[in-house]
């Protein structure tokens, strides 16, 4: 007999039934609850179909189709472990991020929605931003997720965020740089939450299409004596849908401000707050001006492509610093009728176009100082149509591509100026580095003519080859591909090294070297091959090679270094003869004697390469026997950290030279030092000879 909720059954009929019913009822319970604990994919927003010509880039995905893994919305009490089935797990190519999510005394916060999103350039306006997915925080406030889509940008330009919100807490997010990063990875994200409230809401354009990336900010209002200044209380920027959360504490009277480049700003002026009430505002409907528009040619009636242009309001355009003033006056300056500053960057045939502006004048300006613009003192208003600006500099134009010709966007562009020194050596005076953010992989740089430059490609996890481009008087514009090799694209360097009597010798080190600026891979570090000469893999491309033996060759002078570029090919091996010299170095220490000149002891801070320029001494030798006056170079250790041409006082530095045994002169040459006394130089073949040299104040 069994007892159900109409009291009690008399017939073996009723009772079956019954039974039936509860094993089933039993078993879709049981069901239910496992399929709520598997883990499942992670939805994926719908992808954005705004104008991309007016708005930031959206990309729900632009690496991969794969799905996200989380650990499922399981419902755990307050005292509850999480299982052994909720461990973090990371799958073959997939990237696990995992964290806590903490309380200001350290407590977890269970329940907490955690959002991952990769920024693929930064938080601005011209990147992209990609939704990972979301998962909930456990019982002590851990979460994970397990992604294939972060494992192609580990090492490139842009950034992943934990975004997390609770009930009764403010907001919270924890960034991580993916430069940094390699594969395999797991990326720990833990965030702490401050108790508040929230203000959310959307942004959106005139067309009621959600703005992703728009910066929303929140100032609170405080009053001292009789004036009222808003003080900033945070910042955020929009997610894929245009919606934002900002978090806040006490009640009150606050400002909030959205501004999203090339479309327009909203303004919500005295909005009052309440501690512990949430508000949701309406939608911000960003407006702005009709776009300047024109177009950029160089001398030759040739487009400008890839030229950063800026709109700056006329009160500060003729401030030396206009660009960085007006930028930091938008807070000022910017209501809900416009941007007061913007900028673009003109396409393939120079064409530009600056959207979203307040009504006011405008002066334009590039933000590479070397750019001689013109018309320099013309000012135009929102609307403008069809304006000519010329461009009085030279440029090169930088394509980076992998080896299949596909543009490879995030990669970093260094251009490095190249002088000649009157000895006939180089040294590097200016870099200047670009990352590429375009879609077609390119970035520009302006070049005097007939000045040498080093442009290389790189990025986190690996670099290009050298490549040294010198413009014509008259050339505007040169463009070059420079070829970034797969990250897993390696090859071998065999090492022949043999002694004067043609021996072999075996067990040795070695570093590698940028082919023409001479600067070590520290990124590959210092190299040890087998009995036979053979290295392990490197990265394929050409550089210069410096060898030392072990205590066996301590009777040859090392490093030995190559004098032409070594080309490394993938899956190949690249054999490098070379003859262990005979000869001798110098090993000078510089003593400074007396009153140190003025700016002698810089800031911690200092560029050291800014103040071995200034107070550098470059020591010369001339043999006893006769010849021509020697300016020797130094490294910092046996495969250390470089070139030198000047010691500074306090330095002791090897010579990189290798000399013939003998006597000879020493001589120095400084604009600030001289030589107390010339010390008396004897190298001794396969030794260095240590000398002391003490300089004065001039």
């Amino acid at each position: 007999m069994s007892t159900g909720k109409h009291g009690t059954q008399s017939t073996s009929t009723a009772v079956v039934r019954t039974v039936l019913a509860a094993v089933v009822f039993a078993l879709l319970v049981f069901a239910g609850v496992k399929f709520m604990a598997q883990p499942r994919e992670a939805p994926q927003p719908a992808p954005f179909t705004g104008d991309t010509a007016s708005t930031p880039s959206v990309q729900t995905n632009p690496l991969d189709t794969g799905a996200t893994r989380d650990a499922g919305a399981v419902a755990v009490s307050s005292t509850a472990s999480p299982s052994a089935l909720d461990a973090p797990v990371r799958a073959a190519g997939e990237v696990l991020v995992q964290g806590v999510v903490r309380a200001r005394g350290g407590a977890g916060i269970a329940g907490a929605r955690v959002r991952l999103q990769w920024l693929a350039h930064g938080a601005d306006a011209d990147g992209a931003i990609v939704e990972i997915g979301e998962t909930r925080s456990r019982a002590d406030g851990s979460y994970w997720l397990s992604t294939p889509l972060l494992e192609p940008a580990l090492g490139t330009d842009g950034l992943v965020q934990a975004v997390v919100d609770a009930p009764r807490y403010r907001p919270g997010r924890h960034q991580v740089a993916l430069a940094q990063l390699a594969s395999p990875a797991t990326l720990v994200l833990d965030v702490r939450l401050e108790q508040g409230e929230r203000v959310r809401g959307r942004v959106v354009d005139p067309s009621d299409r959600p703005v992703p990336l728009a910066t929303v900010a929140l100032s609170v209002a405080q009053v001292e004596g009789s004036v009222t200044k808003f003080v900033h209380v945070e910042s955020v920027t929009t997610r894929t849908d245009g919606r934002f959360d900002l978090g806040f504490v006490s009640s009150g009277r606050y400002n909030l401000a959205a501004r999203a480049n090339a479309i327009g700003t909203a303004f919500v002026a005295d909005l009052e707050l309440e501690a512990g009430v949430e508000k949701s505002l309406p939608d911000l409907v960003l407006q702005g001006g009709e776009p300047i528009t024109g177009r950029v040619t160089d001398e030759s009636g040739a487009p400008v492509p890839y030229l950063e242009l800026w709109a700056i309001d006329s009160n500060y355009a003729n401030d030396p610093n206009a660009l960085a003033l007006s930028v930091s006056r938008t807070s000022n300056d910017e209501r809900g009728d416009g941007l007061s500053t913007t900028h673009t960057t003109t396409d393939a045939d120079g064409r530009f176009s600056l959207a979203g502006l307040r009504p006011a004048h405008y002066a334009l300006r590039c933000s590479d100082r070397l750019v001689v613009l013109d018309p320099h003192q013309l000012r135009y208003t929102p609307g403008t149509p069809d304006v000519a600006l010329f461009v009085h500099s030279q440029r090169l134009i930088v394509r980076v591509t992998d080896d299949t010709g596909r543009p490879i966007r995030g990669a970093s562009v260094r251009v490095s100026d190249w002088s000649e020194l009157p000895d006939g050596s180089h040294e590097i005076t200016h870099t200047r580095t670009q990352t590429v953010r375009r879609e077609i992989g390119a970035v520009a740089f302006v070049l005097e003519p007939e000045t040498p430059v080093i442009v290389q490609a790189f990025d986190a996890r690996r670099a290009g080859s050298e490549e040294i481009v010198i413009l014509a008087q008259n050339e505007w514009r040169r463009e070059i591909t420079l070829v970034l090799p797969g990250a897993d694209d390696r090859g071998r360097i065999q090492i022949d090294l043999r002694d004067p009597n043609g021996v072999p010798l075996g067990r040795l080190r070695a570093s590698l070297l940028a082919s023409v600026t001479l600067v070590p891979r520290e990124d590959i570090g210092i190299l040890e091959s087998d009995e036979f000469g053979l290295l392990p893999p490197v990265p394929v491309g050409t550089y210069q090679l410096v060898v030392a033996g072990d205590s066996a060759a301590a009777q040859y002078v090392f490093p030995a270094r190559t004098i032409d570029p070594v080309t490394v090919a993938r899956e190949s091996t690249t054999v490098v003869s070379l003859t262990a010299r005979v000869g001798g170095r110098v090993r000078v220490e510089l003593v400074l004697s007396g009153a140190e000149p003025e700016g002698f002891q810089a800031p911690a801070n200092s560029n050291v390469k800014d103040r071995r320029e200034r107070f550098g001494v470059r020591v010369q030798l001339r043999s006893a026997a006769g010849g021509a006056v020697r300016a020797l170079q130094f490294r910092g250790s046996e495969l250390g950290a470089g070139l030198v041409g000047r010691l500074l006082p306090g330095e002791t530095l090897v010579s990189d030279d290798l000399l013939e045994a003998g006597a000879y002169a020493l001589t120095l040459e400084s604009g600030v030092f001289e030589l107390v006394s010339a010390p008396d130089v004897h190298v001794t073949a396969g030794a260095s000879t240590a000398i002391t040299v003490q300089v004065r104040k001039r």
